[in-house]
């Protein structure tokens, strides 16, 4: 499928699930690309649609992230619908698992002992141990190219905005990634980021998830 780009826009993500009191902590940053003139109208409607030729609308995988993104579209008062005849805007979903480069990570620990200060026996540090292992990093992505209609999904109209993320980390398990993606991109689509912006998305074992802005994200993890 040819899909035209008004603008390249990387979303880079560093996802990282990492333990938390009572629940699951994702660190995340998002950015957002609109036209200069885009607005959302009163009485815009988006059909979703799988981004390329090798993925069917009723791919399973597929189904499950426009699933996921509906609700996100709706909360932004997005209307979607199921034919793209019906639609003002098509949005185009592509997602998965990308390439796979190979990093070291080395940490130092001190070594203590006993060493005679003054002719009494002092614990101290005596040495310093460093343990290096190695990683495979995964890059996952989600990305939506919002298009007005034009001649239908072979022949969309012009590009009016595009969001992307994508997490790095050691598992290459997209499902397990998606929720956070999705949740990132709460309140961003169709809009405009003044350069990347990070979050936290914590998943409590009770309750709603929550988000909050960070400053950076820690190293890429799981």
């Amino acid at each position: 499928m040819m899909i035209r780009r008004c603008a390249v826009l990387v979303v880079c993500v560093l996802l990282l699930c990492t333990g938390c009191a009572g629940g699951r902590t994702y660190y995340a940053g998002v950015d957002a690309l609109a036209a200069p003139d885009y607005r959302l109208r009163e009485g815009d409607t988006f059909c979703l649609l799988p981004y390329g030729d090798g993925l069917r609308a009723d791919d399973l995988r597929y189904q499950e992230v426009a699933e996921a993104l509906r609700p996100v579209f709706a909360r932004q008062g997005m209307r979607v619908v199921e034919r793209w005849q019906d639609a003002t805007c098509l949005a185009f979903v592509d997602f998965g698992v990308g390439g796979m480069r190979t990093v070291q990570r080395s940490t130092s620990s001190p070594v203590w002992g006993t060493r005679m200060v003054g002719g009494r026996a002092v614990n101290t540090v005596v040495g310093v141990t460093t343990d290096t292992r190695t990683y495979d990093i995964f890059t996952r992505y989600l990305r939506i190219y919002a298009h007005l209609r034009g001649g239908g999904p072979s022949s969309p109209g012009m590009q009016v905005w595009q969001t992307a993320v994508e997490s790095c980390g050691v598992s290459d398990d997209f499902r397990s990634v998606l929720p956070a993606l999705v949740l990132a991109l709460e309140g961003r689509l169709g809009g405009r980021t003044q350069g990347r912006e990070y979050l936290a998305v914590t998943f409590p074992e009770k309750g709603e998830a929550v988000t909050e802005a960070r400053e950076d994200v820690p190293e890429a993890g799981e």
